[in-house]
């Protein structure tokens, strides 16, 4: 029983960190209906500009704020001057946009910081905690303490503030949206941003206990856009589940079957998803 606990906290934490890339993606995709694959590489961002920070001996909380700060500037610029010129033209041009992007910052990083993996040393992730019988780093126990914060501020921003409020109304309907007064053009920038400061905070939050390098987004960004799938486009409480839920069948795969095929069961699971419930295991259409 010991076993299995340890499985289920290892899945949530590596599913926290999934849930938070991935809510980023489909709130983008929700707003803007835009596929972002720059999505991976502003997590890889974070985990860097974390990695510069504790290089320069300040405290490892400041560079949480930094990624998250960073990333949402680097959100900003990327929305106003590579996806804004693009919205309303051929669907396929935003989708090249970001791709373009995503390639210039992977090869940038490897120019600028080489391919070969940096690490960090932080007190968290070397010091072990038990809570029932289960045994984990601190800094595991950070990840999911914080993306439950995150995620609980999240519900709250979207359903109680007016932005958030206004967030959802431009998702079911933006032509509406615009007859009555809502600035779109501003919520789409808050939806760009805040889904790259949630991958900023992801790889923040990831970097002391994995290694940083310039390719780390891509495999990560794969996996959440399995769970944006299953979860289905748009709907933020969905992508969470899914990303959790994920994690933890890959934590148990690895455990009982092998670490070769713990990928399988992410796509198996969006392929039988998108087979019985195409539009993802809460069967909504686009709209946060």
């Amino acid at each position: 029983m010991g076993t299995f606990f340890q499985l289920l906290v290892n899945g949530l934490s590596f599913g926290a960190i999934y849930a938070m890339v991935a809510v980023g993606l489909t709130i983008v995709f929700g707003i803007l209906e835009v596929v972002n694959f720059a999505q991976g590489e502003f997590y890889m961002l974070g985990a860097y500009l974390t990695y510069l920070v504790v290089l320069a001996q300040l405290p490892y909380p400041i560079s949480i704020v930094a990624a998250v700060a960073g990333m949402t500037l680097v959100g900003l610029l990327v929305e106003r001057l590579a996806i804004r010129p693009l919205i309303g033209k051929a669907w396929q041009l935003p989708i090249l946009s970001t791709l373009g992007i995503s390639i210039i910052i992977q090869n940038g990083a490897i120019v600028v910081w080489t391919p070969n993996p940096r690490t960090i040393i932080v007190e968290t992730a070397s010091k072990n905690v038990e809570i029932l019988g289960v045994v984990l780093t601190y800094q595991r126990l950070i990840i999911i303490v914080i993306a439950l914060a995150t995620f609980v501020s999240l519900h709250y921003f979207v359903h109680r503030t007016k932005t958030g409020k206004a967030m959802r109304a431009v998702s079911q309907n933006k032509h509406a949206c615009q007859v009555i007064g809502i600035d779109v053009r501003r919520i789409s920038t808050i939806a760009f941003a805040l889904g790259a400061g949630l991958s900023g905070l992801g790889g923040a939050i990831v970097a002391p206990v994995m290694a940083i390098h310039p390719v780390m987004g891509i495999l990560v960004v794969i996996k959440c856009f399995a769970a944006v799938i299953i979860g289905g486009f748009g709907n933020i409480h969905g992508t969470i589940v899914a990303s959790f839920l994920l994690a933890v069948v890959e934590s148990f795969a690895v455990a009982h079957v092998s670490l070769q095929y713990k990928d399988v069961f992410a796509f198996v699971a969006m392929v039988l998803i998108l087979l019985f419930k195409p539009h993802g295991i809460f069967g909504r259409k686009v709209g946060i």
